[in-house]
């Protein structure tokens, strides 16, 4: 018969055997998981690539930031030859480089709760409030002067 007894006498034994169970089944997974994973690299050198990857699993590039990409390449097709376009993803910005050149970024791209901001690389870091990535078309020729100055 089920009294109340009876069920306090068997809640710390089927508590502990949950908690086996589970402990058995994280073990395994993680034993797994492991000898997938086994490299001849150092382990020094295989946390460093962890720890870059967990960082880039956070970053997340969005179709607005692609399209942003898309339509600089669009105004810079008749200044520079397309494949010195490149882009970068932060977690707090979208860079757009001339020559996969970090110290040659054209503009910025941050998208915020309130919409889209352009920051671009002129004199003044001047920042635009866009409603759309569309948008950045109407500030062409600013964009081909910053690409003239790299070359």
């Amino acid at each position: 018969m089920k009294t109340k007894q009876i069920i306090d006498k068997f809640k710390p034994i089927i508590k502990k055997g949950l908690n086996q169970f589970v402990s058995e089944r994280v073990n395994d997974k993680l034993s797994a998981a492991l000898k997938s994973s086994v490299s001849t690299e150092e382990p020094e050198v295989q946390s460093e690539s962890d720890t870059t990857e967990k960082a880039d699993a956070q970053i997340i590039t969005t179709p607005e930031e692609l399209e942003a990409y898309t339509i600089c390449k669009v105004v810079l097709k008749d200044t520079i030859p397309l494949d010195r376009l490149f882009y970068r993803d932060n977690r707090s910005y979208f860079n757009i480089l001339l020559d996969d050149n970090i110290r040659k970024w054209i503009l910025r791209v941050r998208f915020n709760s309130t919409g889209m901001k352009i920051e671009l690389n002129d004199e003044d870091h001047t920042v635009y409030e866009l409603e759309n990535s569309i948008a950045i078309y109407n500030y062409s020729d600013e964009i081909v002067k910053i690409v003239e100055r790299f070359l």
